[in-house]
This record gives C-alpha cells, sequence and structure tokens, in this order.
C-alpha cells in the first residue's frame, strides 16, 4: 500500500527519461497511478503522451529507469502475458468507423477474453 487513502499503486513510472535518437522526449518522468484512480494525460501534439502509454506494456522501452505494475518491474516480465493483463483503447486513426465508441473501447477486452477461454 502507499499514500492516497492507502490505495494500492498499479503503475509506478520512477525517474523515466526517453530519447529517439539525440530528441529527448521525456525528461525524469515520475507517476504512481492507484488502484481505482481515473487519469487522463493531456497535452500538446509531440510531448510524449503516446510514448508514456506505450512503455507501460512494453511497446516502447525507456532509455533510463523503471516502470512498474503490480509492483513488478516490466522489464523483467514475459511482455505477451503483461499485454494480456492490460487493456487499452486503440488511438485516433487506428479505431473502426462501424463500431461504436463503447465497441471501439472494448475491443482489445473482447479479444483478450477470447484468448483466455481458448486456453
Amino acid at each position: 500500500m502507499d499514500d492516497l487513502d492507502n490505495k494500492k499503486v498499479i503503475i509506478e513510472f520512477q525517474n523515466i527519461s526517453k530519447s529517439f535518437d539525440d530528441n529527448k522526449i521525456i525528461d525524469d518522468f515520475n507517476l504512481k497511478i492507484f488502484e481505482k484512480e481515473f487519469l487522463t494525460i493531456i497535452g500538446s501534439s509531440g510531448c510524449g503522451k503516446t510514448t508514456i502509454l506505450k512503455m507501460i506494456n512494453g511497446l516502447v522501452k525507456p532509455s533510463s529507469g523503471k516502470i512498474f505494475v503490480d509492483g513488478k518491474d516490466i522489464s523483467k516480465e514475459d511482455m505477451v502475458n503483461l499485454r494480456r493483463k492490460i487493456g487499452y483503447s486503440i488511438q485516433g486513426t487506428s479505431l473502426f468507423p462501424h463500431l461504436s465508441v463503447k465497441e471501439n473501447i472494448s475491443y482489445v477486452l473482447k479479444l483478450i477474453n477470447k484468448k483466455i477461454r481458448i486456453k
């Protein structure tokens, strides 16, 4: 347990930096996301929002720092198993125009549930 009314930390960024070539996108980013907390990341284009989200499931690796999901350092986890535990909504141009907002948001979760049932 941690601060914020003793809620469990679900995702934690510790001293995260990310550069693409000589372009530093994120510099010493720290954040704790608590159980049942709703978080919105807002910023201008190119400020690192998508990069931060992609780091949670290992699609982008930080240049330095550590990311924890459920208290586990994701750099030491099997990425396929980690991704199966994390649901996310696909961004803008990747949305399916024939589906409703609700159907687009739940699309990945439905895929995960189908894979779990197969096993």
